[in-house]
């Protein structure tokens, strides 16, 4: 995943790239949340 995005003028937006680790942190955070109660639920349902 590239996550700096060049401009037509080759300069890379602070703002852009700010928002965009942002973004990406925020849906890591979501599906990291997301396979823990997975595997919770199943160590739970095996037992």
């Amino acid at each position: 995943i590239n996550k700096i995005k060049i401009e037509d003028t080759g300069k890379v937006t602070p703002l852009e790239i700010a928002f965009t680790d942002m973004v990406e942190n925020r849906v890591t955070k979501f599906f990291v949340k997301i396979i823990h109660n997975f595997h919770y639920v199943a160590a739970c349902s095996h037992s």
